[in-house]
């Protein structure tokens, strides 16, 4: 049985933040409010996208890796975007994502 490596996790946890804060705060230095409103769905996964690439990378992940954690992390973000809970579901979606990462990196190690 594999464990979990929760500094890979964690790795992956801080770089996601960075790259969301990086985006998320230039997009609002230089963005009008509308442009969120207007452009957010494309704004959001291309955020996504970036921060997860990078994610994986810091982990020690590859492109396949980041894919898929990406792909289970949108279930979560999906069911609280649709309920009306954006921000919980993008902070279940990055901790899904690390947590995956976590997983992925041990799975990897051997």
């Amino acid at each position: 049985m594999n464990r979990f490596d929760t500094v890979a996790a964690l790795k992956s946890l801080a770089a996601l933040l960075a790259v969301f804060a990086v985006i998320g705060g230039t997009s609002a230095v230089l963005l009008p409010h509308s442009a969120f409103a207007d452009w957010g769905i494309v704004i959001g996964p291309g955020a996504w996208i970036v921060g997860a690439l990078v994610s994986a990378r810091v982990a020690g992940l590859g492109v396949r890796a980041a894919v898929i954690g990406s792909l289970l992390a949108v279930i979560p973000n999906a069911i609280a975007g649709a309920v009306g809970l954006h921000w919980a579901g993008v902070a279940a979606g990055v901790l899904v994502f690390s947590a995956w990462c976590g997983r992925e990196h041990r799975a990897h190690d051997h």
